[in-house]
């Protein structure tokens, strides 16, 4: 048996791979990558970060993250509801590599940000295989959190940053 493992791949905070499928279809290639959460680990509250209690094992949901050479992967993911004591509710679990409503990981988000710079957003949703809607909200949504940061972003002002 080999002692190869992706899991150095998907470093995620409170979450270990269980296991993985490829397909290798040579039209749409694609790999699944099943996430669990670790149970050594308290649950934490999505809004104020506090450490809860499960409340339910929530839904399954797949969540889009970067390629695999060609294969489009799939984190399919087990999100657990969480009973916050500061709260006093339940809310779903916190992930640290993906914001709850969003279906793409942080790092997904920072490669199509990082196309967006020098693509437009209709070359880059036709590259990523995504809808121009959810690239665009992408691209808004770094935008917004760069000039928040006191560069001024060169996109929204036309203007130079004097950063670079």
């Amino acid at each position: 048996m080999s002692n190869l493992s992706i899991a150095v791949y998907f470093p995620f905070a409170r979450f270990n791979v269980v296991s993985q499928n490829a397909h290798l279809d040579l039209k749409h290639p694609g790999t699944q990558i099943r996430l669990e959460p670790d149970r050594r680990c308290r649950p934490v509250c999505r809004d104020c970060g506090a450490a809860g209690r499960v409340h339910a094992w929530g839904r399954r949901r797949f969540i889009r993250d970067l390629n695999v050479g060609p294969a489009m992967t799939l984190l399919d993911v087990a999100q657990r509801r969480v009973w916050c004591p500061a709260c006093c509710a339940a809310k779903v679990e916190r992930l640290s590599f993906a914001d709850v409503s969003q279906r793409i990981t942080h790092r997904f988000a920072q490669y199509i940000y990082a196309l967006c710079k020098v693509m437009t957003v209709q070359d880059v949703a036709r590259h990523v295989e995504l809808d121009p809607k959810t690239v665009k909200r992408v691209e808004s949504k770094h935008s917004a959190k760069r000039t928040t940061t006191g560069c001024v972003c060169w996109r929204s002002t036309r203007s130079r940053c004097a950063r670079g």
